[in-house]
């Protein structure tokens, strides 16, 4: 059985800065929340213990900057780890 979820932006997430939405207004995500793998994905992720939110063109990269959403989250960068994957993002909306 399929496991999907709603998650709000902003949040206490960290980003990569290829995501196809802005980040400026709020944006609604369902995300189906299993280690899938797609060509061109948005994926739901961990790194260090934080949520993140990247793209497949970031994990092709090997190495590249998460930042924060929230007030009291760090910069990370994965050089050297790649972020656990925990979900694949199948639809977003935004607000306003």
């Amino acid at each position: 059985m399929e496991k999907l979820a709603f998650l709000e932006l902003p949040g206490p997430w960290l980003f990569s800065l290829t995501l196809p939405f802005p980040l400026t207004k709020p944006v609604r995500l369902l995300a189906e929340l299993r280690p899938l793998v797609a060509r061109e994905g948005i994926y739901v992720g961990r790194l260090e213990g934080h949520g993140a939110l990247f793209t497949h063109e970031d994990l092709e990269r090997r190495g590249f900057a998460l930042y924060p959403l929230a007030q009291g989250l760090p910069t990370l960068w994965t050089e050297g780890q790649e972020p656990e994957i925990l979900g694949l993002v199948r639809a977003w909306w935004i607000h306003g």
